[in-house]
């Protein structure tokens, strides 16, 4: 008898199986939503704020699921809209002779964490330094490339936001905002400076205080009062 590998699982054949194991999921993922939400207690009063989470912590928990067939796959987006389990599988190729210098699977919804992983991990297997580095925009990001920096590889990191810079369209977008290292400062489209205002969890804020008599304040900050860039 021919498998096509999608059949139902012989466990969940009988009813009775199949209701005990629904059972058994939905009771875990009450626990796991429980757990979620001390965790995020725990961090908000490591933090200095108080217990009540705000609506987007109580959304994060609620939307919370599982997998009762495969608990170490991950929800994830795909490019249809939908949302199914998977894996994130990544490899790493030798461009001229297309031979595999490194490979892994994670649960990571996207590939932004996975560079430097896999950067080291190709170096330890090539036992080689690594002289140049092309990833595609899914790897873009500003702490993989203060990373990257640190070494002398030279590396090519496709910015999915480049069509935004010098685009009319999308003149106020933060891309189009200019960074002056020497002053830790932002310009915006409009020569108005957007000075250092904090930083957080290694997140610095930059605040504008010209916006109220900009002509074009309500295209670039709509209804709020000032303008803030926030960078890693």
């Amino acid at each position: 008898m021919a498998i096509k590998g999608d059949e139902l699982p012989k466990a969940l054949k009988k009813l009775e199986h199949r209701e005990q194991k629904i059972k058994a999921a939905i009771e875990q993922l009450k626990q796991e939503k429980e757990l979620l939400r001390q965790n995020t207690i725990a961090k908000r009063l490591k933090e200095g704020k108080t217990k009540k989470l705000t609506k987007k912590e109580e959304q994060r928990i609620a939307n919370k699921k599982i997998n009762i067939t495969d608990q170490d796959a991950q929800f994830m987006k795909q490019r249809s809209g939908c949302i199914k389990t998977n894996y994130n599988a990544q490899i790493s190729v030798d461009e001229e002779d297309q031979f595999i210098a490194a490979c892994d699977v994670t649960c990571d919804c996207n590939d932004k964490k996975q560079l430097l992983p896999m950067f080291e991990q190709s170096e330890k297997n090539l036992k080689a330094k690594v002289d140049s580095c092309k990833v595609d925009n899914g790897y873009h990001s500003a702490e993989n490339l203060h990373e990257m920096s640190k070494n002398s590889t030279e590396i090519f990191i496709d910015d999915s936001y480049k069509q935004r810079v010098n685009n009319d369209n999308f003149k106020y977008d933060k891309v189009n905002f200019n960074y002056d290292k020497a002053t830790d400062s932002y310009t915006c489209p409009e020569g108005k400076i957007l000075n250092f205002l904090s930083s957080k969890n290694e997140v610095s804020t930059y605040k504008c205080s010209d916006c109220v008599e900009c002509p074009d304040r309500l295209e670039c900050i709509k209804k709020a009062k000032y303008r803030f860039v926030q960078r890693l």
